[in-house]
């Protein structure tokens, strides 16, 4: 249990007053922590269990000592909320840092101080609102008397002073939301309609002052006698008892370095976003002066390979740089290492080697492993192994050895599993292979096994997408055309096609499956190979043409007679003969 934690310190707090320290930045974020991904479905959701009282979980906060041992951050909005604060969090002001809740303050701080920012899947900020009238005249729930626009809205009509205007309109008019929340037509609008604006809940006194203007507003407006006025804003007021006195578990961590507190947020933060190894090493190397965010998005921009396989927001693959100069280091590349500086020398000039590398590892497996779409990718982790190993490759014997090793681990599945320390063990073994020493024990486990796999079972997975690269690598054409294939326009065919009226089993095995050009695929559609195969020859002009396009697909000269024949259990027998034989060929030195 966290609470058993020694430095820690549990205890109820007010949310709201959670929500207070974080606008006056005295509740920070660790640099490590990822950003504000929540919807409105996910906001919506909070603010119905808060004004339920519905248990909404524990908060856990790290107090500082001295000094936070890591960078530090405002929470998502803070800074365009309350720009009397300094552009970054002041550590003399900062006095504690959320290690788990980010998400759910963050919610909770966006409607009330409404930041300019949207939410996840959403193209531009939203409001929130509370119908009260309808939830105290016809007892609807919470979720139904909460209303939210986007700041964009032009459907939604609102009429003031006479005339119809859109939540869009009104805004611009205003000069934004909280201009528009002062404004006093907006507000008789909000009075007459009972609707409560969220941002009016962040304090009790805020509350109080529109109840009382509400009360004013019947007596003087609507002529409701003030016995009527003053119990309708008695009962408004009464709603939301459980919102201000909502309280939290709190966690407060002291004195704990961050080692720990990372193992901390992980094992309470199975079901939240994922603490990213490079985020958490951003935080600890910014203390020793380098910014490895600054240098991943330098790196970014300048390559164009990168930008194939991931976003300039992904944290794996600037992970895998920081992997690849651990094993430079001969480190082993587990996160303990990565975030440790005693073990593990950071600098720009080391990131630089590992993030050339990474390219080079990059171009490598499009144009010599047939990985023609970052989907067809068949494990990401084995980048790293291969980058590193191409700095010792020097010769074409280096060369192959490296081929072997790469097909061998896909074949196996050697990274399927617990990926750093076959990363680490292969590095060294490969290494040592190039320069003398015995073959690596994944390219002996792949000369054992290919000959038991059972491809006919193979529909997808690893083994698939390698399958795929192999006869990529051949430069396939395409079946009806004879031409090269856009790889751009490439697609998972079904050689025997599903619903080419043969009677078939297994029919998504990896064995009867091809890459040809879409056009193609659309045309060849329900046809039986027997068919499709005549139009093939009449388009290529002989027989011959077609047996050796089709030997490009691994569809030696017996599986291009079952095809012919329609023989479909035939075709897959020898289909997995010629792919056998290719792959023994893949690992051969």
């Amino acid at each position: 249990m966290v609470s058993d934690m020694a430095g820690s310190h549990p205890g109820l707090m007010k949310i709201l007053k959670l929500v207070d320290e974080i606008y006056e930045g005295k509740i920070v974020l660790p640099e490590f922590q990822r950003d504000f991904v929540w919807s409105n479905r996910d906001i919506r959701d909070l603010i119905v269990s808060i004004l339920s009282g519905y248990f909404i979980g524990t908060i856990l906060l790290l107090r500082r000592g001295g000094s936070f041992e890591f960078k530090i951050k405002y929470f998502k909005g803070v800074d365009e909320a309350n720009p009397k604060l300094p552009k970054e969090p002041d550590e003399k002001n900062a006095e504690k840092a959320v290690l788990d809740g980010q998400q759910r303050l963050t919610a909770l701080f966006y409607v009330l101080h409404h930041p300019g920012y949207p939410p996840k899947g959403a193209s531009n900020p939203y409001r929130y609102f509370i119908k009260i009238g309808e939830k105290l005249d016809n007892g609807k729930d919470w979720d139904d008397v909460i209303w939210l626009i986007s700041e964009n809205d032009s459907s939604r009509k609102i009429t003031i002073g006479g005339r119809k205007y859109s939540f869009k309109e009104l805004v611009e008019k205003k000069g934004g939301f909280q201009n528009l929340l002062e404004d006093k037509e907006f507000q008789n609008y909000l009075y007459e309609n009972e609707i409560i604006p969220l941002p009016t809940l962040s304090d009790r006194g805020d509350l109080d002052d529109w109840a009382d203007n509400y009360e004013d507003y019947l007596r003087t407006s609507k002529n409701k006698d003030p016995e009527h006025a003053r119990d309708r804003k008695k009962k408004i007021k009464s709603e939301f008892d459980e919102w201000f006195e909502f309280e939290v578990p709190v966690i407060t961590l002291q004195d704990v370095p961050l080692e720990k507190v990372a193992e901390i947020f992980e094992r309470i933060n199975r079901t939240g976003v994922e603490l990213s190894v490079f985020s958490l090493a951003t935080a600890v190397f910014f203390r020793q002066g380098q910014r490895l965010r600054d240098y991943w998005k330098k790196y970014y921009k300048r390559s164009q390979q990168i930008k194939k396989y991931c976003s300039v927001e992904d944290e794996n693959y600037p992970k895998y740089i920081l992997q690849i100069m651990a094993l430079l280091q001969g480190k082993e590349v587990k996160k303990k290492v990565l975030i440790n500086p005693k073990r593990f020398k950071v600098d720009e000039q080391k990131w630089d080697e590992a993030a050339n590398l990474l390219d080079k590892a990059l171009k490598k497996i499009e144009k010599e492993y047939g990985v023609m779409d970052r989907k067809y990718l068949p494990y990401k982790p084995i980048i790293v192994t291969l980058a590193a190993l191409l700095k010792f490759c020097h010769s074409d014997e280096h060369r192959r050895k490296i081929d072997a090793w790469y097909w061998s681990s896909l074949f196996t599945g050697r990274y399927a599993g617990a990926s750093d320390t076959a990363i680490k063990q292969d590095f060294d073994q490969v290494k040592n292979w190039i320069n003398g020493g015995p073959k690596p024990d994944v390219v002996r486990e792949a000369e054992a096994r290919i000959e038991q796999l059972e491809l006919t079972r193979i529909t997808k997975g690893a083994l698939c997408k390698a399958i795929f690269n192999m006869i990529a690598t051949k430069n396939p054409r395409d079946f009806l055309s004879g031409n090269k294939i856009s790889l751009e326009k490439i697609e998972d065919h079904h050689i025997f096609p599903i619903k080419s009226g043969l009677k078939l089993v297994n029919e998504n095995s990896i064995l009867n499956r091809t890459l040809i050009g879409r056009k193609t695929n659309q045309k060849i559609h329900r046809k039986k190979p027997s068919i499709y195969l005549r139009e093939m020859k009449k388009q290529q002009n002989s027989w011959d043409k077609v047996r050796e396009n089709l030997s490009l697909h691994l569809i030696n000269e017996e599986a291009f007679q079952a095809m012919k024949n329609d023989d479909y259990q035939k075709f897959l027998r020898e289909r997995e003969r010629t792919i056998k034989e290719e792959m023994k060929k893949k690992i051969q030195t």
